[in-house]
């Protein structure tokens, strides 16, 4: 395709060009919309039914994914470097660019080994102005940065998931009144200077809690208790500092215990573990709790007992057909998924 008067389907009445252009994968519907301004309107007008994301890896290459969540299939290519690495100012052009052809549009920021994290800083709000969706950040820097994990604490907290490995000095802190409540699917933390109370005031709405970080037996009872108060925590891993004795963290707290559970933390598969307990919300939602690893202690409300009974949303797995350009094909990254499982 080199021009838009070139290509066949355009000569076609408006419905089939339609038609035929929602039925293209996202690698044709991208290229066929830069031709022109015309075709750039017919493909957005063409694709407003449809949802797609955005997928940007801070990597030295710097990957980029565009992918159409409701056909599964996506486009991949790497951003051109400017002086061997991409700037801000050429991440946002893209952004903008994506944007313009895809009306439902979310943003997934990849920080993991990001040669300038604080670009994230500019992107985030250039994002939100946009009306992007946030669908996901990933945060981690080798250099101390307070303001950055400060900015990521107060302007994130509408992200569907976020994953945060910040690098701070060692006397920073923010308290839960500065960061406000968060209600993301997924948030993952690794930062020692978190404590149970950002827990209990700003993250029991969260879907998913990944906390590298080790509580008390009797913070864990405090979470439990609010929990069964009501929280949309589904699941919650954690360490246990010292000794775990369940009974401690079980507490004045109606527990049912089970031999064997199948225990699923993301929806998707399960895995056995033994001499679980089962605990339930004021709302009538059941969760199981224990310990694996020796000292890593779980809550998740997706499991299956020995009889068969099953509770919580299990999920199918979706699998995306790639296209790529020549410069990033063969080229295989893991999902930041398989990096934090």
């Amino acid at each position: 395709m080199t021009n838009a008067h070139s290509f066949p389907l355009l000569r076609l009445p408006l419905l089939p060009v339609i038609k035929g252009i929602q039925l293209m994968n996202v690698r044709e519907q991208f290229k066929l919309s830069k031709l022109s301004k015309r075709t750039l309107f017919i493909v957005r007008s063409s694709v407003k039914k449809q949802c797609y994301q955005l997928e940007l890896e801070f990597r030295e290459s710097f990957p980029v994914t565009i992918k159409n969540l409701i056909a599964t299939n996506e486009f991949r290519f790497n951003l051109p470097p400017v002086d061997g690495y991409p700037d801000v100012e050429s991440i946002k052009k893209l952004i903008n660019q994506v944007a313009a052809i895809f009306f439902d549009l979310a943003i997934y920021l990849d920080g993991y080994q990001a040669p300038h994290p604080r670009y994230l800083m500019d992107l985030v709000p250039f994002s939100k102005n946009l009306n992007l969706k946030l669908a996901f950040i990933y945060v981690s820097n080798y250099t101390p940065d307070d303001e950055l994990c400060r900015f990521i604490f107060q302007e994130c907290n509408n992200f569907q998931r976020v994953a945060l490995f910040c690098n701070t000095s060692s006397d920073f802190e923010i308290i839960p009144e500065q960061i406000g409540a968060f209600h993301s699917d997924q948030f993952v933390i690794h930062d020692p200077w978190f404590t149970m109370n950002h827990v209990l005031q700003s993250f029991m709405n969260c879907k998913k809690l990944e906390l590298s970080i080790s509580f008390s037996v009797t913070e864990l009872n405090a979470f439990l208790r609010k929990w069964i108060q009501g929280s949309g925590v589904h699941v919650l891993r954690c360490e246990v500092a010292g000794d775990i004795d369940m009974q401690e963290i079980l507490n004045g707290i109606t527990a049912v215990p089970k031999p064997e559970v199948m225990i699923s933390f993301d929806g998707y598969g399960t895995n056995r573990y033994s001499e679980c307990f089962i605990i339930e919300q004021s709302n009538g939602t059941k969760g199981v709790v224990g310990v694996y690893r020796n000292n890593s202690f779980f809550l998740s409300t997706v499991f299956e007992l020995a009889n068969g009974e099953k509770f919580g949303s299990f999920k199918e797995e979706v699998y995306f057909g790639t296209e790529s350009d020549d410069e990033s094909s063969g080229r295989y990254l893991p999902s930041i998924y398989q990096l934090l499982a």
